[in-house]
């Protein structure tokens, strides 16, 4: 039960860290784009390369965690877990 109750929680945490990268991620590239689009400097939309490359870390993330949970790690949650990995 105790290994159970562990591997649940490392999923919870999994699923927790993706959400926080993925608001890291639109935050960034949000300030990337206000920046290419005040600094007018001609050379093409720059931001793209962030984007594309940061995204592709980001889905890849995504599909390891799966989906992450609304809030703090609950102990319904972990239950909810550990039946799942059943």
């Amino acid at each position: 039960m105790a290994d159970e109750r562990e591997r649940a929680i490392e999923r919870l945490q999994k699923k927790a860290a993706f959400r926080t990268h993925a608001i890291i991620y639109l935050a960034v590239n949000t300030g990337l784009v206000v920046i290419w689009a005040i600094s007018d400097s001609g050379d093409g939309f720059w931001p793209i390369w962030s984007i594309g490359g940061w995204g592709i870390g980001l889905a890849l993330h995504g599909f390891s965690a799966y989906r992450a949970p609304s809030g703090g790690i609950t102990e319904e949650q972990i239950q909810q877990e550990i039946e799942r990995g059943r």
